[in-house]
């Protein structure tokens, strides 16, 4: 006999538009502030200044911290990024 592979059926069914920040946890599932804090690749590579404090509150993370890995790339060779840019800080 073969494995049953059928997902469970929801208890609930979803009928509305769901905002989108809701949505996790209407299905069930409960993202972590932690989990959104660390995937936002975008602020480090705003302005020095940014990436530095990337930096400081991201250092520890582990390797797939998209935050941590967008501020090492920006702040390589002291922050060539921005000034091949002509960002000033």
């Amino acid at each position: 006999m073969a494995a049953d592979t059928r997902r469970p059926s929801r208890s609930r069914s979803i009928g509305a538009v769901v905002p989108i920040d809701q949505a996790a946890s209407v299905l069930g599932f409960q993202p972590t502030a932690d989990k959104r804090r660390h995937d936002n690749p975008h602020w480090p590579v705003r302005s020095p200044a940014a990436a530095a404090a990337a930096l400081h509150l991201h250092g520890e993370c582990p390797w797939h911290c998209s935050t941590r890995i967008a501020a090492l790339i920006v702040s390589a060779d002291d922050y060539q990024y921005f000034r091949d840019r002509g960002v000033i800080d």
